[in-house]
């Protein structure tokens, strides 16, 4: 069963970078709001958080953090058709508000 949780939270990991990605240039009335961030920081920390109870160890609780990391990454790069999902500033701010608030979670849960 924990196996199972780990596995489903570390696809929510996946999701998560995605729908960031998805939701990163949002307009309301014309005016920039980048909801992607809010988001991502807010469900990052809560499948960090879900990880700490369930993992056996500190390593398997960061792996939810570790898929978005590794998905925002892959989203950096241009496919196959030189298409690009993320330009500016943008994709930077995603990884780093991404992932420090649910970096703090998991450090506090291994203090």
């Amino acid at each position: 069963m924990r196996g199972f949780v780990l596995s489903a939270l570390i696809v929510d990991g996946i999701i998560s970078a995605i729908l960031g990605a998805a939701l990163l240039n949002s307009r309301f009335g014309g005016v920039l709001v980048p909801l992607g961030l809010i988001i991502s920081a807010v469900l990052n920390v809560v499948l960090v958080w879900c990880a700490v109870q369930w993992a056996p160890s500190s390593r398997w609780a960061g792996a939810p953090l570790w898929a978005f990391v590794a998905t925002t990454t892959m989203l950096l790069f241009g496919g196959p058709g030189g298409d690009v999902v993320f330009t500016g500033l943008w994709p930077v701010l995603l990884m780093v508000l991404g992932v420090l608030p649910a970096a703090y979670v998991l450090r506090r849960a291994n203090d």
